[in-house]
Order: C-alpha cells, then structure tokens, then sequence
C-alpha cells in the first residue's frame, strides 16, 4: 500500500485550452496566469487547490449516474451570487430546477451540478456553516460502492469519514435523474481536504462507461515513499497519478 497523504492536483483535459480557462476563472472563481503563450496546459488555483488544464481532451456527454461521470466540488459563501456569476458563461445544468437544498440526512448543502464547456462536471455547495474553500472534493461515479471502498482504503490507505444513501426528490433535481437512491461515501487521505467522494447508484443503475476520452479527469496525489511514480486505476476506471513525497535532507540516498 502507498499511502496518500494528500491531493496534489487535480487534472482535466479539455479541447480549448483558451475557453475552458475564461470559464473557469470568469465563472468559477479559479486563478490563472494571465498569457497562455500557446502552451498545452495552464495551472489554475482556487484558494489553496489547484486544477490542471490540459490540451487535448474530447467532449463529453455524461449523466449523473454514467460511470464515467466525475467533478470537482467547490465551495460558495453566496449561491445566488455565484450562480449569477455562471449564468453569463450559460453552462449545461444536469439537474433540473435550479440548486437544491438537499436535507439533513443528505449533508443539508445547497448544491447545483452544471457542466464546464466540455461537458464535464462541475458541483456548486453552499455549506449550511457559511465554509468556503477551493475544491472540497471530487466525486465519481462506481458500480459497487462497498468495492470501491475496499480499493481505496487497502490501495491507499484512505479513511472512510462518512456514509449515508441520498434520495428524495431533491435529490431526483440534483442529478437530474428519477427514483434516486445513492450511496455516498467520503474517503480522505491524511490531510483531510480535498477529499474523494463515491457515488454508489442503486437506482437507476449505473450506466457503463463509455472508452471515448475517458478518464477526463484524473487525481494527483502525494504518497508516504519516495519510490517512482505511479498511475493507477480503480477498478471503475478512474485514473490517479501517485507521486512520491519530496526527498528531505535527513533521508538517504540510495
């Protein structure tokens, strides 16, 4: 086991590299270097987190219980501010009817999923406690929650902070979906955020993923060795890139 101690980066490939930036600064909140300079990538942050955009990518046309479905959580302080924000860049919704304070037993967030130019997806919260943040979590879609789970916790060591199953007809909004019945699992690696979220449907099934362009997004994590780095997948196919602690003066060479 490699154990992850935090979340480096988050990744995403996309097929213009010069909107995908504007959205993302312009309707998300995200920093940016100001000159492109006709490179293939550009390094965002937002607060303290960082997204990778990557030249490259293909659109994508993802529901919220496809396989291949996977987006970046962030966080507001004011919904309506920042939905007043994303409505000049007029995004996909994939739920219907706007945000959705979803209730108690679901985490009692206010949330909107809405897709970036490429289709892939993005996650407004507005925390009931006021939290702000850069990006809270990434959340994928799996075929077997309680698998994933096992994966996660054996193959990097993660903590299961939380579990509950989501339904309801806010829910039904949130994901634009009908009849919903959701795991959601929490798993944080030492540093605690960002975190990574599972989404284990139950109703409707999970859709198999399709091969085209697919992962589009992809996971960058510090791990407790200082061995090579690694790119693994899960055992729906969702990738991540291990990357060793920085080597310190006291440890040895070998």
């Amino acid at each position: 086991m490699r154990r992850a101690l935090r979340i480096l980066r988050f990744e995403r490939a996309v097929t213009d590299l010069e909107r995908s930036v504007a959205f993302y600064v312009g309707a998300l909140g995200f920093e940016a270097p100001a000159i492109l300079a006709g490179g293939t990538q550009v390094w965002l942050r937002r607060r303290a987190d960082t997204l990778v955009l990557q030249a490259g990518g293909a659109a994508e046309d993802v529901v919220a219980c496809d396989q291949a479905f996977q987006h970046i959580a962030l966080p507001v302080a004011d919904m309506d501010a920042a939905l007043a924000q994303l409505r000049n860049f007029a995004p996909r919704t994939i739920g219907t009817g706007g945000p959705q304070h979803l209730p108690a037993s679901s985490g009692g967030v206010t949330a909107l999923k809405f897709c970036d130019p490429d289709g892939h997806p993005v996650e407004f919260l507005c925390f009931p406690d006021g939290r702000t943040g850069g990006i809270d979590h990434s959340a994928i879609v799996v075929a077997d929650a309680a698998r994933s789970i096992a994966f996660y916790r054996e193959r990097l060591g993660l903590q299961l902070t939380a579990r509950q199953t989501n339904s309801g007809l806010e829910q039904d909004r949130l994901d634009g979906l009908n009849h919903v019945q959701v795991d959601v699992a929490a798993l944080a690696p030492e540093a605690g955020s960002p975190h990574l979220e599972l989404l284990g449907y139950r109703v409707p099934d999970v859709r198999p993923r399709r091969p085209r362009a697919w992962p589009a997004t992809r996971i960058v994590w510090e791990v407790d060795d200082d061995h090579t780095p690694e790119l693994i997948h899960d055992p729906d196919g969702h990738a991540h890139h291990l990357l060793p602690r920085p080597r310190t003066a006291t440890q040895p060479q070998e």
